[in-house]
């Protein structure tokens, strides 16, 4: 085999698919070049990056020897005598290429299922915020827009329950400026925190000075960066809380 063929071979060998053969012709390419020996270092310092990324777990016993079986099976029957050997190695690789691939291809799509149900699991604050939108048992009030205001808001919130959501879709104000909830149950209204907005929609997780029961309105002003003690401004969106 040449050395380009041997070269070919290194993937293969960092993920232990040779047979006896191969391998044995592939080490000995190893020890006499150094770049194949660099390039080799390189595909096993892929691969254990790649496996720190999932949970560790033992692989069954069989799994090894069935992998190699499936190798074994679709390789091309020994060549005659006279076939040339550097021709039957490349044919016997071009046919194990797909399965490197697929197995490669399944690796990644395990490796992304993993990442994304980590960060599910890490947010609890976005956990918290759909268990409260999924609640058939949720209070949802749609603010009214004031004074020419633009955009949509909705209030959702549990009956016996000091936390809510806001959805809001509302434009994007000054750095000097944010948006401020405010509970309203006939005297002075109650502050349920501020908000600015980065994205098109925004869903806030809001801690409430009290249930919702206890209140009969909801409202929105704007309000200097950090909010006020009280409303400075007219309010933009109001709603009527409703059991």
């Amino acid at each position: 085999m040449d050395n380009p063929s041997l070269f070919d071979q290194l993937p293969a060998y960092a993920l232990g698919a040779l047979s006896e053969e191969e391998r044995a012709e592939v080490e000995a390419f190893l020890a006499s070049s150094e770049e194949a020996r660099a390039e080799l270092r390189t595909y096993e310092a892929m691969l254990a990056g790649m496996a720190t990324l999932v949970p560790a777990r033992k692989a069954p016993a069989h799994l090894t020897e069935d992998f190699r079986k499936r190798l074994a099976a679709t390789a091309f029957p020994a060549a005659p005598a006279i076939a040339q050997p550097r021709i039957q190695s490349r044919r016997q690789w071009n046919r194990r290429t797909p399965l490197l691939l697929g197995l490669a291809a399944l690796v990644a799509v395990a490796i992304g299922v993993f990442l994304i149900a980590r960060l599910v699991v890490s947010d609890p604050e976005a956990q918290a915020i759909q268990n409260i939108l999924n609640n058939p048992a949720a209070i949802r009030v749609t603010l009214n827009a004031q004074q020419g205001a633009t955009g949509n808001v909705s209030f959702v919130a549990l009956p016996d329950s000091k936390v809510g959501v806001l959805v809001a879709e509302l434009p994007q104000l000054p750095d000097e400026k944010q948006y401020q909830l405010w509970l309203l149950n006939g005297k002075n209204p109650d502050s349920a925190g501020v908000f600015s907005t980065t994205q098109p929609i925004r869903q806030v997780l809001v801690n409430l000075p009290g249930p919702p029961g206890d209140y009969q309105a909801v409202a929105i002003t704007v309000e200097p960066r950090g909010g006020s003690p009280g409303p400075t401004s007219a309010p933009i969106f109001v709603g009527t809380l409703t059991q």
